[in-house]
């Protein structure tokens, strides 16, 4: 199965997309989300706006549903008299993008104090709201916790502690969690009390400190949109953007991504960084964003023993996976000699996940081979008598035909796949019974990982 290129993939041509005045590239608007974008930018008699009016429409109301749930959960923290700060894509959609649709994101992403998480998760599993992971349960993860919504899943919302990928909860994730509290506004949103970062904060750290530490130098495409709203609609300049920056200790970082990003002066470059100047990046960041790589190894080193004993339960399984794809085995008898049950209760789906990932990797399996990653998954999780299923879809792509494999929990895709169904089309689930296997076998047909 293909990978789908990364959004890095042609600068130029992104660059063209956003800065230059010409016609739009539809197939490259439909890669990077951003048929909301253009369809409200255009002029109105252009013809590209009648191919983008149904993207559009179906964006704003997303976002509508989004938005009701999340207020929900958010008026049942008031009344216990906690105060939660969205930020990132979801927050920016709401307060700086002149229509909300406009602004695709995925998650909705929340800050809440430290000493609030225990109470806020409570509260949250009283609203109906079910947790997929708590930090406890999946340690490498920089989420305080990920919830879904009670309405069958529409809205996954991370909790978060601290502003930045924070793993080890030391140094800069620290200091700026303060900052970022300190310097924070009260705002209501339909009468609901809550927390906005401060515009220059929203800029610096909950956009420019996030890519520079969390993603590892990486610029998505609507960061320069994010940035240039964020401008326009705070009258922000340059001059008291570097204060602040100055003030949080993050000025080199702020310079850096400017090279890059730079909403003032209409610079848009390639992102990621990659190689021997990562590297240099990261050292000139270093005392203003820390390392995630030194604190996810360091994590990683305390969490040995427990990640060795996860490893040896589920390599066997990975192993049979393994071997059967390599023998050539049809999909359709793997899914279904793998739906055997194993009667192995009483492990969590977090330690499955962490020992199921580590075995692939041990056995040389890439990190974006989604096939024998979900086969070996769903093998296991159902061993530990867990609910699953197995999940195929296409898409159309540069290349053609691209195809992808998950497994959902509970109707819920595991961690790393929650963009799957809103990417691609589903053809084929197990369980559904064996009139869906034929349509799998067809989907099957693409190139695997």
């Amino acid at each position: 199965m293909k990978r789908a290129p990364r959004p890095a993939d042609g600068p130029d041509r992104l660059h063209a997309l956003l800065l230059a005045g010409g016609p739009p590239d539809l197939e490259l608007v439909r890669k990077f989300r951003l048929e909301a974008y253009f369809y409200h930018t255009l002029p109105p008699g252009d013809p590209l706006r009648a191919s983008l009016k149904a993207p559009a429409l179906g964006a704003e109301l997303r976002h509508e549903q989004v938005r009701r749930q999340v207020l929900g959960l958010m008026r049942a923290w008031a009344g216990a008299g906690l105060e939660p700060m969205p930020y990132k894509g979801f927050a920016l959609a709401q307060t700086v993008y002149p229509r909300p649709g406009m602004r695709f994101y995925g998650d909705v992403d929340l800050l809440i104090r430290p000493e609030e998480a225990p109470r806020a998760l409570e509260l949250a599993r009283g609203a109906g709201w079910r947790a997929l992971f708590r930090r406890a349960e999946l340690p490498f993860s920089h989420e305080e916790a990920v919830l879904r919504s009670p309405d069958g899943g529409l809205v996954r919302l991370e909790l978060h502690r601290h502003p930045v990928q924070a793993h080890c909860f030391l140094g800069a994730p620290a200091r700026l969690t303060r900052a970022v509290w300190e310097a924070s506004v009260r705002a209501e949103w339909d009468g609901v009390p809550l927390r906005l970062m401060r515009p220059a904060d929203a800029l610096l750290v909950g956009l420019v400190a996030n890519r520079v530490r969390g993603d590892g130098f990486a610029l998505k495409p609507h960061d320069y949109l994010d940035a240039r709203y964020l401008v326009q609609r705070h009258g922000l300049e340059p001059a008291d953007v570097r204060r602040r920056a100055a003030e949080l200790r993050l000025r080199r970082t702020l310079e850096l991504w400017l090279r890059y990003c730079d909403p003032w002066e209409g610079r848009l470059r390639q992102f990621p960084v990659r190689g021997w100047r990562a590297g240099g990046w990261e050292l000139l960041t270093l005392g203003e964003v820390g390392s995630k790589a030194a604190e996810v190894n360091l994590q990683r080193l305390v969490s040995l023993p427990a990640v060795a004993a996860d490893v040896l339960r589920e390599l066997p399984g990975v192993l049979e996976v393994h071997s059967a794809l390599r023998e050539g085995a049809s999909i359709g008898d793997l899914v279904t000699r793998l739906a055997q049950p194993l009667e192995r209760r009483g492990v969590s789906w977090a330690r499955v996940l962490r020992g199921v990932r580590w075995a692939l990797w041990l056995l040389g399996c890439r990190k974006d081979a989604c096939l024998p990653r979900s086969a070996a998954l769903y093998r296991a999780l159902k061993g530990a008598g867990l609910e699953v299923a197995f999940v195929s879809g296409v898409r159309r792509g540069e290349r053609g035909l691209e195809s992808h494999a998950w497994v959902e929990l509970e109707g819920v895709p595991l961690p790393g796949d929650e963009q799957a169904p809103l990417l691609f089309r589903e053809q084929f689930r197990f369980p559904q019974g064996e009139r869906a296997l034929p349509q799998l076998e067809e989907a099957a047909a693409e190139p695997r990982h």
